[in-house]
């Protein structure tokens, strides 16, 4: 299973021969691999929705939109949403997460969902949107040159919004962690 990126085409391909079985064209550009779970080809677009084909023969199963507004952008020569989810879902414990949004302080962040795989139901909904510099700081707090790189304050530390992982018994994307059953996050501001 292959993203073309800029063709926005989903391929699989067999695995002997390298023939084409099928393709599956998007709304917009897929920035990483499908995910395979029980016969299901799950991925996100850099349209603001996550897409769900049966793995055999590419049939839409289902597609749900995590962008808030049908809304677009002009980005690397293509158009796509402020919210885009990345290409590669995460599925952990039968549960699937993604991620949609560039940044946590544009566009009113990134929204962390967690969905039932087969049927595109949403179980929760989160927000990183808070850098949490509101609040005091951990020590030892370092600002100035001779800081230690590992430990930053700075909002250009915060990378624009990665694919969600697993971290120990949490889903982490960038700084923030999320409780794979509630959602509730914790933001650890200081975790290179």
């Amino acid at each position: 299973y292959v993203a073309q990126c800029d063709a926005h085409r989903l391929l699989a391909l067999d695995e002997r021969t390298g023939r084409q079985k099928w393709q599956f064209v998007a709304e917009g550009r897929i920035d990483g691999p499908p995910t395979l779970h029980q016969g299901m080809c799950l991925f996100g677009c850099r349209n603001g929705w996550v897409y769900n084909l049966r793995a055999a023969d590419g049939a839409l199963i289902w597609k749900l939109r995590l962008a808030p507004y049908e809304r677009r952008i002009f980005n690397y020569g293509q158009l796509e949403s402020p919210w885009p989810v990345a290409g590669s879902v995460l599925v952990v414990d039968g549960m699937a997460y993604v991620t949609a949004g560039i940044h946590p302080n544009a566009d009113g962040g990134i929204r962390m969902v967690c969905f039932e795989p087969s049927t595109g139901r949403i179980v929760w909904q989160s927000k990183f949107d808070d850098l949490g510099y509101s609040t005091p700081w951990p020590e030892p707090y370092q600002p100035g040159e001779d800081r230690d790189p590992w430990r930053s304050t700075f909002v250009v530390e915060y990378r624009h919004c990665g694919l969600p992982v697993r971290d120990g018994n949490s889903i982490a994307v960038s700084r923030c962690l999320f409780d794979p059953k509630t959602g509730k996050a914790a933001l650890q501001k200081t975790n290179g």
